[in-house]
C-alpha cells in the first residue's frame, strides 16, 4: 500500500482518539520493591525534555506549518516539536505534548507537567532553569507531593538565606513580572547546589542546581548531583524512538493531521516495547535497559507478522506457544552487557557557532569526578 493511500485512510482518524488512548496507556510502570534503579529514597525518577521531528515537503503540510529560520537560511523541513515526560530506568513515556501549532518546548512542557506522578523526582536541564519555570514546576510538585532537581543557568541572581553543612544553601529568588521585568511580583525559596564536574579527558565544569528537597541531611548534595547524569536516559529514549523504532527523523505522512497521528503512534509503540522489556527484564532480575529495544522490536515484529498471516491456521494454544517461544528467545539473546561510562566530544563537522570543528570521531570512557562547591 502506498504512503498516500495510508495517509488517506488515517485522515479519517482524529488525533483526539490517540490522545485519549495515551491518557489511559501512559502510566508509571516501575515498582519500588522490584525496580530500585528507577527510584531514589522512595521517589520515582522522571525526566522531561523535548525534541523535533521533520515533516516532508508536501503542499498540505507547507500550507499548514512554516519552516523555521536559522542564521543562514530556512530549515530544509518543517519541524514538529514534542515534549515528553518519561520514567527513568524503563524508558516508558508518562505524557507527551505534540506541537500542533508549532509551540515552543516550554509551552509543550507546561502541558505535560500536569501528568507528573505523585512521589516523583523530576530531573530537567537548563532550559527549565528559570525563575518563572521553576515557579510553575514548584506549584505542580506541591499539588502531587513530588519534587524537582533542575540545572539552572549561571547568571541567575539569588539571595542566600541559610548555608548548610553539605555545601548547599537555602536561597531566595525573585519572580519577575512578565510585562515589567524590573518589577518583582514575589519570591520563591529553593535549595541551591553548586558542583564541579569533570568528565574523562576534559576540564572541570561548574554546574548549578535548584531543588525543593530542602533537607540536607536526608538528601545530601553528594547524592543528588550524580542523579543529574540519569537525565541522559531521556536522550537515549529519543534515540530509540527516532532511530531504532522509526528509522529516521523524517515523517512519512502526507498531511499535517497524519503527521501528528504518526508521532502519537510512535509514542504508543515505544510504550508497548517498554512494557515488554520490563516484563522480560523482571524474569531475569535485570534492569529494563539491559534488554535491547532494537532486537526486541525485530522479534516482536516478526511474531506479529506470522500471527497475522497464519491467523486461520493456528489455534489458540499454538499461538500461545509461538508467543512463549519468541519471548524465551528474547530472554536468551537480547541481553546487553553492562553499559560503560562514555563521553563524546561536543563538536560538529560544520560549525556555525562557537563549537570546535570535528575532525576525527573519538570517545572517552571512565567515571565522572564530582566536587561540591560550598556556597559562602
Amino acid at each position: 500500500m502506498s504512503n498516500s493511500a495510508l495517509s488517506q485512510r488515517r485522515a479519517n482518524i482524529p488525533l483526539a482518539i490517540f490522545e485519549k488512548i495515551m491518557k489511559i496507556a501512559l502510566k508509571p510502570l516501575a515498582l519500588e520493591e522490584k525496580h530500585t534503579d528507577c527510584f531514589y529514597k522512595g521517589l520515582r525518577l522522571v525526566a522531561i525534555d523535548g525534541t523535533q521531528f521533520s515533516a516532508p515537503n508536501r503542499k498540505p503540510i507547507l500550507d499548514t506549518w512554516s519552516k523555521s529560520m536559522s542564521r543562514r537560511a530556512k530549515s530544509a523541513f518543517v519541524k514538529i516539536g514534542i515534549c515528553t515526560l518519561i520514567e527513568i530506568g524503563t524508558h516508558h513515556p508518562l505524557a507527551v505534548a505534540i506541537g500542533e501549532n508549532q509551540e515552543s518546548e516550554l509551552a509543550l512542557a507546561s502541558k505535560t507537567l500536569g501528568s507528573l506522578p505523585s512521589k516523583a523526582l523530576l530531573i530537567a536541564d537548563r532550559l527549565f532553569g528559570t525563575g518563572s519555570t521553576i515557579e510553575e514546576i514548584s506549584k505542580i510538585c506541591k499539588e502531587v507531593e513530588s519534587y524537582f532537581f533542575v540545572r539552572v543557568r549561571g547568571n541567575l541572581k539569588t539571595k542566600v538565606q541559610k548555608i548548610y553543612m553539605d555545601g548547599s544553601a537555602l536561597v531566595e529568588i525573585d519572580l519577575r513580572d512578565k510585562d515589567n521585568p524590573r518589577k518583582t511580583r514575589g519570591r520563591l525559596q529553593v535549595r541551591e547546589i553548586r558542583a564541579r564536574i569533570q568528565q574523562p579527558g576534559k576540564e572541570w565544569s561548574t554546574m548549578i542546581f535548584w531543588t525543593n528537597l530542602l533537607d540536607p541531611k536526608l538528601y545530601p548534595s553528594s547524592e543528588l548531583v550524580p542523579l543529574y547524569a540519569k537525565r541522559w536516559e531521556h536522550e537515549l529514549y529519543y534515540k530509540q524512538l527516532k532511530i531504532d523504532l522509526h528509522c529516521g527523523e523524517l515523517l512519512q505522512s502526507q498531511t499535517s493531521e497524519t503527521c501528528l497521528q504518526e508521532i502519537a503512534a510512535l509514542i504508543l509503540a515505544s510504550a508497548i516495547l517498554a512494557q515488554e522489556r520490563l516484563a522480560l527484564a523482571d524474569s531475569q532480575e535485570l534492569p529494563s535497559v539491559r534488554i535491547s529495544l532494537a532486537k526486541t522490536q525485530d522479534l516482536l515484529d516478526a511474531l506479529w507478522i506470522v500471527l497475522k498471516a497464519a491467523q486461520t491456521l493456528f489455534n489458540t494454544q499454538q499461538c500461545d506457544d509461538l508467543v512463549a517461544v519468541t519471548l524465551a528467545t528474547i530472554r536468551k539473546e537480547v541481553v546487553l552487557p553492562q553499559r560503560q561510562s562514555r563521553s563524546c566530544p561536543r563538536e560538529v563537522r560544520q560549525p556555525v557557532k562557537k563549537w570546535p570543528r570535528l575532525i576525527k570521531n573519538n570517545s572517552l570512557s571512565g567515571a565522572l569526578e564530582i566536587a561540591i562547591i560550598p556556597i559562602l
